[in-house]
């Protein structure tokens, strides 16, 4: 009976030393799975000034009348003076693109008729020719001599319903460039986001280690005199002069 006894008391005492083994192998466990999670997340930001290099600018007029061939041949007219006047300014006849003419019926909307048999135009013709072009100092300068050509008599359109849906505001333009510049702004980013996970670990009493991951962020463009906070589509596509703003995301392993 007491070996009996003796024999149990070993055992429990070994069941003991073992649970108490591993609960400290499960602990050393913890802290290291703790120790490798100390991260911080920071974010670095690249900044550079650009210009555009591409310029898009629609010059629409319209005709309005009820004799539709006439109509037609005033929109052919109208034309061919808006393109010698392009041409005139140093545009070449590759960055001139006709746009197709579009006519409005007004007694072909039966929810118009009443409305519109009272009145002595029937036609609304509108067409345009668009410009495309790299030179986008010229386009700026020239779009802001349409005055010219309400003098010389063509009846332009400023209806921005006409416009293509790329136009945002007219002319419009864009950097195209960004595949050029992105490598060196990634590794602007990159290092600014290092600095300033470097201060954190210095001010924590840590040591900066590897990355634990990393988000590039995504190239935002801006008009180059707008606040930081502008987010505007509008006041961008207008402008030549832009800045191309990256916010990089980085989280990094703190040790010790």
């Amino acid at each position: 009976m007491k070996s009996r006894f003796l024999s149990s008391i070993i055992l429990a005492g070994g069941i003991f030393g073992g649970l108490v083994g591993m609960g400290s192998l499960i602990q050393k466990a913890a802290i290291v799975v703790k120790k490798s999670e100390r991260y911080v997340t920071v974010k670095g930001i690249a900044e550079r000034n650009v210009k555009a290099n591409l310029g898009i600018w629609e010059v629409d007029y319209k005709e309005v009348g009820n004799n539709l061939p006439e109509l037609n041949a005033k929109i052919m007219e109208d034309q061919k003076s808006v393109k010698l006047f392009l041409l005139s300014h140093g545009f070449t006849a590759n960055e001139i693109a006709i746009q197709p003419t579009r006519v409005n019926d007004l007694l072909a909307n039966p929810y118009n008729q009443p409305a519109t048999q009272t009145q002595n135009n029937r036609y609304i013709l509108t067409s345009g020719i668009r410009m495309r072009t790299g030179n986008v100092d010229q386009i700026l300068k020239v779009s802001q001599m349409t005055g010219d050509l309400i003098k010389s008599g063509i009846p332009l359109s400023f209806d921005t319903s006409n416009y293509s849906a790329d136009l945002s505001q007219n002319p419009s333009f864009f950097y195209t460039q960004i595949d050029s510049i992105r490598p060196e702004m990634m590794a602007q980013a990159t290092q600014s986001a290092r600095i300033v996970a470097e201060q954190f670990a210095k001010d924590s009493h840590s040591q900066l280690g590897d990355i634990r991951r990393a988000n590039q962020g995504v190239f935002q463009l801006s008009s180059r005199d707008s606040g930081s906070d502008s987010s505007s589509s509008l006041s961008e596509a207008s402008s030549i002069d832009k800045k191309v703003r990256l916010v990089t995301t980085i989280d990094y392993y703190l040790k010790g």
